[in-house]
């Protein structure tokens, strides 16, 4: 599996970091939930997450972290993010992870 988010973050790192800026603004919800009340604490969500934030960061996105977050935290972190693509314009970039 780690291959697997290797060659996630290696494929987003070529497609974003050899272009110029294509839009305004970027900006990125990212999300590792790991802890789960009745299955116990997964540790890949949150490592995963923390690592794609990182990537995203560093090829010029804004970045929006949530770890373990609760269903009211992810409620206020999707609108978060929808204002911020919002007053980016219509060229902002979003993604969601």
């Amino acid at each position: 599996m780690k291959n697997f988010w290797t060659a996630v973050v290696v494929g987003l790192w070529t497609i974003f970091a050899g272009l110029p800026s294509l839009a305004e603004s970027r900006i990125a919800l990212v999300v590792g939930n790991g802890d789960y009340p009745n299955l116990g604490m997964l540790n890949n969500p949150p490592n995963d997450a923390r690592l794609m934030a990182r990537t995203l960061r560093s090829l010029g996105f804004e970045v929006i972290e949530r770890i373990n977050v609760n269903q009211k935290g992810m409620k206020r972190a999707i609108k978060a993010f929808g204002n911020r693509l919002e007053a980016g314009g219509k060229d902002a970039v979003g993604l969601f992870y």
